[in-house]
Protein backbone atom coordinates (compact mmCIF):
# COMPACT_ATOMS: atom_id res chain seq x y z
CA UNK A 1 0.00 0.00 0.00
CA UNK A 2 1.13 3.13 -0.71
CA UNK A 3 1.62 6.26 1.42
CA UNK A 4 -0.82 9.25 1.89
CA UNK A 5 1.21 12.14 0.46
CA UNK A 6 2.88 11.13 -2.83
CA UNK A 7 4.95 12.60 -4.66
CA UNK A 8 4.21 10.33 -7.91
CA UNK A 9 0.58 9.59 -9.32
CA UNK A 10 1.36 6.17 -9.82
CA UNK A 11 -2.08 6.37 -12.84
CA UNK A 12 -2.83 8.64 -15.50
CA UNK A 13 -5.09 11.42 -15.08
CA UNK A 14 -7.62 12.37 -17.72
CA UNK A 15 -7.93 15.70 -19.38
CA UNK A 16 -11.59 16.08 -18.38
CA UNK A 17 -10.87 15.44 -14.75
CA UNK A 18 -7.58 16.60 -14.17
CA UNK A 19 -7.22 16.31 -10.37
CA UNK A 20 -8.47 12.53 -9.72
CA UNK A 21 -8.06 9.67 -10.97
CA UNK A 22 -8.46 5.90 -10.43
CA UNK A 23 -5.47 2.93 -10.83
CA UNK A 24 -6.64 -0.67 -10.07
CA UNK A 25 -4.05 -2.55 -8.20
CA UNK A 26 -4.11 -6.58 -7.57
CA UNK A 27 -5.15 -6.42 -3.95
CA UNK A 28 -7.05 -2.42 -3.70
CA UNK A 29 -8.20 0.43 -5.76
CA UNK A 30 -6.57 3.54 -5.21
CA UNK A 31 -8.64 6.57 -5.45
CA UNK A 32 -5.76 9.81 -5.90
CA UNK A 33 -6.11 12.94 -6.01
CA UNK A 34 -3.59 15.70 -6.76
CA UNK A 35 -3.36 18.81 -4.72
CA UNK A 36 -0.77 20.81 -6.48
CA UNK A 37 2.11 19.79 -8.81
CA UNK A 38 3.88 16.66 -7.47
CA UNK A 39 1.73 15.91 -4.45
CA UNK A 40 -0.82 13.54 -4.38
CA UNK A 41 -3.05 12.07 -1.70
CA UNK A 42 -3.56 7.95 -2.03
CA UNK A 43 -6.63 6.35 -0.86
CA UNK A 44 -7.05 2.98 -0.89
CA UNK A 45 -10.30 1.02 -0.89
CA UNK A 46 -10.66 -2.44 -0.13
CA UNK A 47 -13.85 -4.74 -0.94
CA UNK A 48 -14.85 -6.02 2.17
CA UNK A 49 -18.68 -7.40 1.27
CA UNK A 50 -21.50 -7.63 -0.93
CA UNK A 51 -22.13 -4.03 -1.38
CA UNK A 52 -19.21 -2.69 1.78
CA UNK A 53 -15.73 -1.36 0.84
CA UNK A 54 -13.07 -0.32 3.39
CA UNK A 55 -11.47 2.84 2.69
CA UNK A 56 -8.09 3.29 4.52
CA UNK A 57 -4.54 5.51 4.05
CA UNK A 58 -1.25 4.59 4.87
CA UNK A 59 -0.10 7.33 7.32
CA UNK A 60 3.45 5.98 7.10
CA UNK A 61 5.69 8.85 9.20
CA UNK A 62 3.10 11.65 8.70
CA UNK A 63 2.97 12.50 12.39
CA UNK A 64 6.18 12.49 13.33
CA UNK A 65 6.14 15.82 11.29
CA UNK A 66 3.87 17.65 14.01
CA UNK A 67 6.30 20.09 16.21
CA UNK A 68 4.20 19.94 19.42
CA UNK A 69 3.08 16.25 19.35
CA UNK A 70 1.05 16.65 22.85
CA UNK A 71 -1.26 19.87 21.92
CA UNK A 72 -2.17 18.62 18.31
CA UNK A 73 -2.78 14.83 18.55
CA UNK A 74 -5.87 15.91 20.49
CA UNK A 75 -6.74 17.94 18.48
CA UNK A 76 -6.22 15.53 15.43
CA UNK A 77 -8.15 12.96 17.66
CA UNK A 78 -11.37 15.16 18.12
CA UNK A 79 -11.93 16.15 14.65
CA UNK A 80 -11.51 12.53 13.39
CA UNK A 81 -14.28 11.31 16.25
CA UNK A 82 -16.45 14.52 15.06
CA UNK A 83 -16.45 13.18 11.59
CA UNK A 84 -17.21 9.48 12.57
CA UNK A 85 -20.47 10.62 14.01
Amino acid sequence: MRKFLSRTAGASFNQEVATQTICIRKDCVELIYKVKPSVYVVVSMLHVSDGEAMLFVNWANYFDRLQNQQVQMPKIEKTATHSML
